[in-house]
């Protein structure tokens, strides 16, 4: 139960979400180990032995960490609910199967919110500051960095947030990366705990590519 606890803080970054259709966004596909979004209109490599996360699984467990992450706070969990229309979960992938013991599970995850109706988000810091404050308001061991910062990937200005969580004795470390595109917020999370892992998700991020 420990370990699937933990699994689950790898998806809070989408907590101001769930899995959704909204407009005219598509899940997208995976096919031979690239991720493609038609709508967005980017791709990325996955690892190849890496292991791919359906809509069921990825709702599953974010069903179960929002509960995690709320709480008995109603107000939260009325905030959660209230945008899970607005979101579509697009990949998550792990390194090991969920549920392998003794071993931490890096992942990288993308979700693309629907930010249209909120216009006082106009770039991925705007939304970065938002997710910061719901992971305050959350009842996770969180800490997060004070400075955000912008990065460039695949000729992309993306702003970026630091996160550590603690659970039980296990550190998950998390880079948040934002961008708007059209009405959405593309939101990748690379999620690990030391710094091999960190430097094998930023390579698989760095595969990404747009149209």
């Amino acid at each position: 139960m420990k370990q699937f606890q933990w699994l689950v803080v790898l998806y809070l970054w989408a907590m101001l979400s769930s899995v959704g259709q909204a407009n005219e966004m598509d899940y997208g596909e995976t096919v031979d180990g690239v991720f493609h979004n038609t709508y967005l209109g980017f791709s990325v490599t996955l690892p190849k032995d890496w292991v791919l996360q359906d809509q069921a699984a990825q709702r599953k467990i974010m069903k179960f960490g929002s509960k995690l992450l709320a709480g008995d706070d109603a107000n939260l969990t009325a905030v959660l609910k209230a945008s899970e229309q607005q979101a579509v979960n697009l990949f998550a992938v792990f390194q090991y199967p969920l549920g392998t013991p003794g071993l931490f599970n890096p992942s990288i995850s993308m979700v693309a919110e629907n930010v249209g109706a909120i216009p006082g988000i106009r770039n991925g810091q705007d939304y970065l500051i938002q997710t910061k404050a719901i992971l305050q308001q959350g009842k996770m061991d969180v800490t997060i960095a004070d400075n955000m910062v912008t990065e460039i990937i695949s000729g992309q200005m993306f702003d970026s947030m630091h996160t550590v969580m603690k659970v039980g004795q296990v550190k998950v470390f998390q880079k948040y990366y934002a961008i708007k595109i059209k009405e959405y917020v593309l939101v990748a999370v690379l999620s690990f705990n030391d710094d091999d892992q960190a430097t094998h998700l930023d390579r698989v991020l760095n595969t990404l590519v747009f149209d």
